[in-house]
């Protein structure tokens, strides 16, 4: 499976951060996933906070990297050196995505199912809980699932 194409609403920055000087993600896929899972073993990572799950809405397929390529063998992990990670080619599994606006959603049951779904699989495939689940540009559009800030 190729790389998709991001989304325009991807490419736009969110209106509380200046984006403008950093180059466009460029594919709307969680495509770090071995990586996470890499960075949530090595540096004892517990929890994670997941942005803009609003612009996902209604865009069909979601394409998740789960293992890479290299040379005919899958990498399940991240490949070992830079020379084998220079020729890894993502490997994608694709979840469906909702169409229900999700940026009035204040708990993670208000979320439709595929949206809930999309989240344990992120969880599950990082190692790590997703504690902080952004739904809009908001401040106050974020679901908290386990508040880690709060002493």
């Amino acid at each position: 499976m190729q790389r998709p194409k991001a989304p325009e609403i991807l490419r736009k920055p969110i209106e509380s951060i200046d984006l403008t000087g950093l180059p466009p993600h460029g594919s709307p896929e969680f495509d770090q996933a071995v990586i996470a899972r890499y960075a949530t073993r090595v540096n004892g990572i517990t929890d994670y906070f997941l942005t803009k799950l609003d612009v996902l809405t209604g865009i069909g397929e979601i394409p998740i990297c789960v293992a890479y390529d290299v040379d005919g063998v899958r990498h399940d992990e991240m490949p070992l050196t830079q020379s084998e990670f220079h020729h890894a080619t993502p490997i994608f599994e694709t979840m469906p995505a909702w169409d229900e606006d999700i940026t009035d959603c204040k708990t993670f049951e208000d979320l439709p199912q595929k949206a809930q779904d999309y989240v344990r699989r992120l969880e599950e495939l990082s190692g790590a809980r997703f504690s902080y689940i952004g739904v809009g540009p908001g401040r106050d559009q974020t679901i908290v699932l386990h508040d880690v800030l709060e002493g």
